[in-house]
């Protein structure tokens, strides 16, 4: 364990967020939503009690985001929630808590966390509110994502958080992240 001085960031998704994000890409490594999906449908199929909607939007949502496009990999944090982002004076900033960090994460992973963790915390109707689509196509460009993978990616990533809120038996989260997959990406990206 390690102590790590600073204040906890605002709510507010800034660029050093985003920057923080990209210096946790994993040079040369790569991986495909195709990958992502076949996993997510393994594990959805051996839930035993999943209520029919959340089964049918999932259904729905994974065959939408399949794509065998190669994406970067990425240290994916996995808790990535204001209160786990420490702000240092005059330095980058620094994330404490990684007990839910996986090595080989998706891209955006993080960021859409950070956003509908607060959503469902504190309302909101869009994932990525006008203010900050600069930065979600800032990281996108400078992970060299193509911009038609967005909307797939995010589908991934909400399904992947959805499974672990479910997993955990945090239900009021995860059927407010079905709620999320269902309503039209436009309004939330």
């Amino acid at each position: 364990q390690e102590f790590v001085s600073g204040s906890p960031t605002g709510r507010r998704l800034t660029e050093g967020h985003a920057a923080f994000l990209v210096d946790l890409v994993i040079p040369g490594e790569t991986m495909s939503l195709h990958e992502v999906v076949e996993d997510l449908e393994r594990q959805i199929k051996i839930l035993e009690d999943i209520d029919l909607e959340a089964h049918t939007e999932l259904e729905r949502v994974l065959v939408e985001a399949d794509d065998p496009s190669p994406l970067p990999v990425v240290w994916e944090h996995g808790d990535f929630a204001p209160w786990n982002i420490k702000k240092r004076k005059n330095g980058p900033l620094r994330a404490i808590d990684w007990e839910a960090s996986s090595r080989r994460g998706l891209p955006l992973f993080d960021l859409i966390f950070f956003q509908s963790a607060q959503m469902f915390l504190f309302g909101g109707n869009e994932l990525f509110p006008k203010s900050i689509k600069r930065l979600l196509h800032q990281y996108l460009e400078r992970l060299s994502i193509p911009p038609l993978l967005t909307d797939k990616i995010v589908k991934a990533c909400i399904a992947l958080d959805w499974l672990r809120c479910y997993k955990a038996g945090d239900r009021p989260r995860a059927a407010f992240l079905i709620r999320t997959l269902a309503r039209p990406l436009g309004d939330l990206v």
